[in-house]
């Protein structure tokens, strides 16, 4: 993995340095020509600009072309021409196997949209306001398996819970349980040697759609944290398999994150799902009905479940369209956690459309960030949001990863989709509406508790010094890329 990262900003960098060597040159020593290659690349750039602007895609994601067009022509050609090859070549043949297997489509949106009338399943719903809890049980469901395992996590990486779930999976192959396990080959840092532990214990482990050393692929990944067990048991949230989801190791403070335990009917969409990614690299290709599931539960609740893939497969985001079905939906209050806030115009509007009819909106965010230039977009948002009636809070005790949204204190959503570009329109993405009220009122109690560890933001707060407002400006032109 840190190979094709440094290839990335290598090759980047030397696009970079390209362009401002061909400035330098054409005007030192090749003064007379240097009109005539303006023209060109200007004319290239229009060129450019028209068919981007007949794409049927959001303008403010092809924004940051323009930028790279116009002013450092050379760089943006390259860049585009590296990135679209990649996804035209793999990663739209990987996104077609999924659309043609499960169909993605506005069914889901209206399940959604009428899930208090009519939900699509009962399912009993447990909540965790921390990873160490949820881990704590998804351990011990693992050793109760007795048939079949799933793991599929974005983020996997080398250390004591991985050590730990490791063996235990090893242990469970051992008695005879079939254990299949997908991690995104970005997102992930395992070694050849894990991997090769792994594949002798008989795990069926693959990257999903593993990347070449020398790929520039940084869309249309895995994002999804998934654990199915026997098809009795599902897993999901914001969680990862890392030491700092359980308090193994600090990074950026206390790391705060969330995630549910789904039982009943609600399990069996997760098995589909997951069989269907383990496909898309397979080179042996696994049977869905040889997974049985149950549903089976004791105190069920309505809930709906939500797989999301990039709109470049499917032509609309069923992550997105549930986030904006949801707060278009309420009536009194919306609280929201998420560790990112890089959107665009019209999230902002709805949101500010909806304070407007007297809904009362509460955003929590981290009080330390993980990546700093996603937390200068985020909080160049900050102004328009109070300045509309909009509350903010940030995490006094540092990184909050939790993506979790409640509804009138009456319907809440649970899963990976984060507030950002990424989420929304390039990964692979789940979670799961509920109505549940035992479940409503755990993650009610949890936005409660974490209000009293989190500061209150004013718009005082927003004021920035002319440097910190041009730097954040020049940044944010590059929100949709981040």
């Amino acid at each position: 993995m840190l190979a094709r990262f440094f290839y990335k900003y290598f090759f980047i960098s030397v696009a970079v340095i390209f362009q401002i060597a061909l400035n330098v040159v054409m005007i030192l020593f090749f003064k007379q020509y240097f009109f005539v290659y303006r023209v060109v690349m200007s004319v290239i750039t229009f060129f450019v600009f028209m068919w981007l602007c007949n794409k049927n895609t959001n303008p403010q994601i092809l924004f940051p072309w323009y930028f790279l067009f116009l002013f450092f022509p050379v760089v943006g050609i390259v860049m585009w021409i590296m990135l679209a090859k990649s996804f035209k070549e793999r990663e739209y043949e990987c996104c077609e196997k999924i659309v043609d297997k499960k169909a993605i489509d506005n069914s889901i949106i209206s399940d959604i949209s009428n899930i208090l009338n009519a939900a699509k399943h009962q399912s009993d719903i447990k909540y965790f306001n921390c990873g160490k809890k949820l881990f704590k049980y998804l351990i011990n469901d693992i050793k109760n398996a007795k048939n079949y395992v799933f793991l599929e996590f974005f983020i996997v990486k080398e250390g004591k819970l991985l050590n730990s779930i490791l063996e235990l999976l090893k242990a469970k192959s051992k008695q005879g349980v079939k254990v299949y396990f997908i991690f995104d080959d970005i997102g992930s840092r395992i070694s050849k040697k894990t991997l090769r532990k792994m594949r002798d214990a008989d795990i069926n482990v693959q990257a999903f759609c593993g990347s070449k050393k020398f790929s520039l692929i940084h869309n249309n990944r895995d994002h999804r944290k998934i654990c199915v067990i026997d098809g009795e048991i599902a897993y999901t949230g914001g969680v990862n398999i890392a030491d700092e989801y359980v308090g193994e190791i600090e990074r950026f403070g206390v790391w705060k994150d969330c995630g549910v335990k789904i039982t009943g009917s609600g399990v069996a969409d997760f098995v589909g799902e997951f069989v269907y990614t383990y496909n898309i690299g397979a080179s042996q290709k696994i049977d869905h009905s040889q997974f049985k599931t149950t549903n089976v539960c004791e105190d069920g609740g309505q809930s709906v479940n939500v797989f999301s893939c990039p709109k470049q497969c499917c032509n609309l985001s069923a992550g997105e369209n549930t986030i904006l079905t949801l707060i278009e939906s309420a009536t009194k209050s919306v609280d929201i956690m998420t560790p990112y806030f890089v959107v665009d115009y019209w999230i902002l509007n709805l949101l500010s459309r909806v304070q407007a009819k007297g809904v009362k909106i509460r955003i929590f965010l981290p009080g330390i960030p993980d990546k700093k230039t996603v937390n200068i977009i985020t909080k160049s948002n900050y102004e328009f949001l109070l300045k509309n009636g909009i509350e903010i809070y940030e995490y006094d005790k540092g990184f909050l990863h939790s993506k979790v949204i409640l509804i009138d204190e009456k319907t809440a959503f649970v899963g990976t989709i984060n507030f950002d570009y990424r989420s929304f329109n390039h990964h692979y993405e789940c979670g799961v509406i509920t109505s549940n009220v035992n479940t409503v009122e755990e993650i009610k109690a949890d936005f409660l508790e974490l209000k009293k560890e989190c500061s209150k933001i004013n718009l005082g707060d927003t004021v920035l010094t002319n440097f910190e407002r041009l730097a954040q400006m020049l940044i944010k032109i590059f929100a949709p890329l981040m």
